[in-house]
């Protein structure tokens, strides 16, 4: 049954793609063949077609690459050399074309049978661009079918074209494609390398396409490292790319790398949405080996949630996909999921049975990773025996060039004496010179006129720069009027300290302290952005925070927040429309007073909570407790009337003298450093503050102040900073 709908499901794509073709590719493909152009022109269009055709209809670039060949074939028949040439140069780029439609179909063997054909043209021309191109497609497909070190040998081939031709894109794409071999050979050191290369040439280059396909490798990597943030925030910079280039083929890899990367830390809804995202892309495409991974991701995770006859379905239907594609590994993930599925509904025989095959597969798959890591070091040796060899040639080369250079020049020594002794005539050299002085004195008025006009422009750049840093300068100066100054906090808190480090200029993190009675009301607040966007978002929150205190009376933080949410909100909303600037800011807000010999602490957070560390008692093991008051897990600012914050909770603690407490924005720990380029994380902030405790806080803010200095090292800042620490 699942054969016979699998076959339909070919039909049917099959029947769609053709009734769409017959609307509009066919449409299409008629109006170029009904221009008045030259037959060359018209293969050009339709190659192009098909080409912009290949990630989102690939059913529709098979057919109209077809139309561009036979009409290719036609032009081959023309009595004129010149039109044969022709014919074979647009052969071989729609040759091009049909391998990569056969390649994402996942039909390997006619996928290298075009590419070989137009390999062939190609040698004939001595076209070694096109032969690169052509090395690394071929390339693609060996690494499918798990041949890497034939897959390797043509990498290095290609990577050597584009070296010499100074291609630097063509360069950054087969780094890529080599780091993804060594990934694939469980070697991610050597993976690592070739993707930061490859990185750091695409965006030098700009190049979107380049940029995503390489953070989609680097997040494959930090997964293996089980470095999970990292590892996201690459496959979301892919996905956010992916989507702009509208490559369904790439976005359709990110997407499943996501789920795989959200299922590891047990976020299954979202790994779900991601694999069925996956799935819907998979099917436009044909790829029928990624349905099959797709399937069985989406039936590992039915399985999780006891849906299990909807995972029986779905994966019996990826282990049908990977039959027919020869995909072990896909028949192993979806018998492993069979197994399971049939055991929790009770039919033991189908249990065993799909239990058997799991175990068949998996052998096979560890007998394959054998012979990859005896392929590997093979490798290995291969390539530092050609290095060597390489090597001894470029010696030879250059001693052979140097020699012929010598020769070159005793040669045209010896005809400038001959022309010496011709140029006899005085009158004759002097009118050259004289010629020639002529030009030399217009070419340097030219470019002294160049010069004088670059300078101008390079002033006028510089006093424009001037009057933007001038101004931001003075919006510092705004944004320091608005912060309570050193004096202020130690009034009302003696012993405490403020660390704010903004990023830019001016800064999107302020910090905000209000005395009302014997009530000390302090908060650290994170707007949205940083340098000039976040400093505007500041002046909002802190005249809100003022306004909430001294016109409307409130004291209570989670009241206090509640009214600044709404006052943000009609801030930002645009007037005569019902349009919303979805800015907002996180916060952590406290209250302090006196309670006899103890203090009375209220908090209300947004996103960003509050730290309490309390000295133990002297029979106790750990010499310091901690305890994390959680926030609410909303910002300030950012919904709609159709989607409204709830009201923010109160929390309450009785806090004894002695006691220190936190409140802070995430730039600290979110700064990227350390010897391997690592977020700081809230851990080790911790840590860092149980560790020094029975200091100062004067000196635990000159340490904190230095420890960021030396984590960052001479990578750039990411984000403003702001901590606040009190001790009663």
């Amino acid at each position: 049954m699942i054969v016979r709908s699998l076959i339909l499901f070919f039909i049917a794509t099959s029947a769609i793609g053709v009734a769409d073709a017959q609307i509009s590719v066919k449409d299409s493909v008629g109006k170029i063949l009904g221009l008045s152009q030259p037959d060359t022109t018209k293969i050009i269009a339709l190659d192009d077609y098909a080409w912009n055709l290949l990630y989102s209809r690939p059913d529709s670039a098979l057919y109209v690459t077809k139309v561009a060949m036979d009409l290719a074939k036609e032009l081959s028949f023309s009595e004129k050399k010149a039109a044969v040439s022709l014919s074979e140069n647009y052969t071989a780029s729609i040759l091009v074309t049909l391998g990569s439609v056969y390649y994402l179909r996942s039909d390997y063997n006619s996928a290298l049978h075009q590419f070989h054909k137009a390999m062939k043209i190609r040698e004939q021309q001595n076209n070694e661009t096109a032969i690169a191109n052509i090395l690394n497609n071929i390339g693609l497909v060996l690494v499918a079918e798990g041949d890497y070190s034939k897959a390797l040998d043509c990498y290095y081939r290609g990577y050597d074209i584009k070296e010499r031709s100074k291609d630097l894109k063509g360069q950054a794409y087969f780094l890529n494609n080599i780091g993804n071999i060594y990934e694939n050979l469980n070697d991610p050191e050597n993976a690592m390398k070739y993707f930061r290369q490859s990185l750091a040439i695409n965006k030098k280059l700009d190049d979107k396409s380049g940029v995503a396909a390489t953070y989609t490798n680097l997040g494959l990597i930090y997964r293996k490292f089980k470095d999970t943030d990292s590892a996201i925030y690459c496959f979301q910079k892919s996905i956010d790319l992916f989507r702009q280039l509208n490559d369904g083929f790439g976005l359709s890899k990110a997407y499943t790398n996501m789920g795989h990367t959200l299922e590891d830390i047990g976020k299954i809804e979202g790994a779900y949405n991601y694999y069925s995202q996956a799935l819907v892309l998979k099917e436009n495409l044909s790829d029928v080996a990624g349905m099959s991974a797709a399937l069985s991701s989406v039936g590992n995770i039915l399985l999780h949630q006891k849906r299990y006859e909807e995972a029986i379905s779905h994966c019996r239907e990826a282990f049908e996909l990977a039959h027919l594609t020869r995909t072990l590994q896909n028949k192993r993930d979806a018998c492993k999921c069979l197994a399971s599925a049939y055991e929790s509904v009770g039919k033991d025989k189908l249990a065993l049975l799909y239990f058997r095959r799991f175990a068949k597969y998996k052998d096979s798959l560890n007998a394959t990773d054998k012979t990859q890591e005896i392929i590997r070091k093979e490798m290995e040796y291969r390539l530092e025996k050609a290095r060597m060899a390489d090597s001894l040639d470029r010696a030879a080369f250059e001693k052979r060039s140097e020699v012929e250079r010598i020769r070159t020049q005793l040669a045209h020594e010896k005809n400038m004496n001959i022309q010496r002794l011709v140029l006899s005539l005085v009158g004759s050299v002097l009118l050259v010179v004289g010629v020639f002085s002529f030009f030399l004195y217009r070419r340097y008025k030219i470019t002294e006129q160049q010069k004088k006009t670059i300078e101008e422009q390079k002033k006028l750049v510089e006093e424009k720069n001037k009057d933007i840093t001038d101004s931001i300068r003075y919006a510092q100066h705004i944004q320091t009027a608005i912060l309570p100054p050193g004096s202020r906090i130690k009034e009302c808190l003696p012993e405490s300290f403020v660390l704010y480090r903004p990023r830019d200029i001016v800064s999107g993190d302020f910090y905000w302290v209000e005395k009302v009675g014997d009530r000390t009301l302090l908060a650290v607040v994170d707007c949205t952005g940083h340098g000039v966007p976040g400093a505007l978002v500041s002046i909002v929150g802190s005249n809100g925070l003022n306004r909430t205190v001294n016109e409307y009376g409130l004291m209570k933080p989670n009241s206090i927040l509640d009214k600044l949410d709404q006052l943000v909100n009609e801030s930002f909303r645009q007037k005569n429309t019902d349009e919303f600037i979805r800015d907002g800011m996180d916060i952590a807000l406290c209250s302090v007073r006196p309670a006899g010999e103890k203090f009375k602490i209220e908090y209300a957070g947004a996103n960003n909570p509050l730290w309490v560390f309390r000295k133990n008692p002297k029979n106790t093991s750990e010499p310091y407790s901690f305890m994390e008051v959680k926030p609410d897990k909303q910002p300030i600012g950012q919904y709609t009337p159709d989607d409204p914050n709830t009201p923010f909770s109160l929390s309450e603690l009785t806090l004894e003298k002695g006691d220190t407490f936190y409140i802070f924005s995430d730039g600290y720990t979110d700064q990227f450093g350390g010897p391997e380029g690592k977020k700081f994380k809230h851990a080790q902030l911790r840590k860092l503050l149980l560790d020094t405790q029975s200091i100062p806080l004067t000196k635990q803010h000159d340490l904190l102040n230095r420890k960021f200095d030396e984590w960052k090292g001479e990578l750039e800042q990411v984000d403003d900073v702001c901590i606040i620490g009190v001790r009663l």
